[in-house]
């Protein structure tokens, strides 16, 4: 990986549920689960609360860097995952785009949760986003691990669908990235991987009768091996608030790629623009100027895209691939493991 030296990838868990409002375990048990699946920074996200911080978590815990922020529901019913706040904020009787507004006014930084839609066992996904030219929202979840599962759900399959969830995953919806691609066109919109991790476990009286889901459904200990976000910040400074804004200031740049670790580790994955002077992060912009190259590489063999607009500009199967663009365009890498969706880059935005 070669990033600037001043920079490393850290491995993110992004959008995590407790038991502060309704996840499974306790902060403690989740942040240990985290720390033993390799978790670096652990992004919290309980429902309408801010109780993990009032409870003194936040910082850094046994080698476990934790951000508190909020999953907050609005009147429409969309969700917002939101850091950079300091309390609990209102925002279930606005309407999304005041929502929006009030947070951005207070300094947060906000994404769209699970975009595709919230998925149910049974039934159609409801509330898809449809907010796309809001301009309050930083990012976007492109791939949601427990929406992707459900998605999936048969009741036939349910008992090989919790022993080995992996095998389920579809990767990302492609009118998501579509959507993603063309905002691009106008502005900065950083795309995350997300968890939306809960942990449940089934009432104990049926455990016994539902052996293949003793551990739960998609538990925490499962899902922070699953899918990962890694971030490209800074060596931790030792002040905690000061950390976790450098942390959520990268996560909103789009300074940062998804991988499905399940499939294999992706924290060596590379993805940037690189010219005779430097290189260009996922996030950063540069003005288009012929003899930039583009250059992505897999940590092992791979099928690896380099798309312009969501329109495939450069593809391989082997490690790297270089590009040099024939023009202006915003530019992000994917690579597939066989047919299975692996890693996903941000753009580098070459502006005309």
């Amino acid at each position: 990986m070669n990033y600037q030296c001043n920079l490393r990838a850290y491995r993110c868990a992004i959008h995590v549920h407790t038991d502060c409002h309704d996840g499974e375990k306790p902060v403690a048990a989740v942040v240990a689960d985290a720390r033993a699946a390799g978790v670096e920074i652990l992004f919290l996200s309980d429902h309408n609360e801010m109780k993990a911080r009032d409870n003194g978590w936040g910082g850094m815990h046994e080698g476990v860097f934790v951000v508190v922020g909020a999953e907050l529901g609005t009147r429409d019913g969309d969700h917002l995952l939101t850091f950079g706040i300091r309390d609990k904020v209102a925002t279930k009787l606005l309407p999304t785009p005041a929502a929006l507004e009030l947070l951005h006014k207070l300094g947060a930084i906000v994404f769209a949760a699970h975009p595709q839609g919230r998925r149910r066992v049974i039934g159609k996904p409801k509330h898809r986003w449809s907010h796309w030219q809001n301009k309050y929202f930083a990012g976007v979840e492109i791939w949601a691990y427990m929406h992707d599962w459900i998605d999936g759900i048969k009741l036939a399959k349910l008992p090989a669908m919790c022993r080995e969830p992996g095998k389920f995953i579809t990767g990302p919806e492609p009118w998501v990235l579509q959507e993603w691609d063309s905002l691009a066109q106008t502005r900065h919109v950083a795309g995350i991987g997300a968890l939306d991790s809960h942990g449940k476990h089934l009432p104990l009286g049926l455990r016994h009768f539902f052996p293949w889901a003793k551990d739960g459904i998609l538990p925490y200990a499962q899902n922070f091996k699953a899918l990962a976000t890694y971030l490209l910040a800074p060596e931790l400074s030792g002040d905690d608030r000061k950390d976790e804004r450098i942390f959520i200031k990268a996560l909103a740049a789009g300074k940062c790629w998804t991988s499905h670790d399940e499939l294999y580790c992706g924290r060596e994955f590379y993805f940037a623009g690189e010219t005779g002077e430097g290189i260009i992060l996922p996030g950063e912009e540069i003005k288009f100027a012929p003899g930039l190259e583009l250059r992505a590489r897999a940590p092992q063999e791979a099928r690896i895209k380099i798309l312009n607009r969501g329109a495939v500009a450069a593809e391989t199967v082997g490690t790297e691939l270089r590009h040099r663009p024939d023009e202006a365009g915003e530019y992000r890498a994917e690579a597939f493991l066989g047919d299975r969706p692996w890693l996903y880059s941000n753009h580098v935005y070459l502006r005309g």
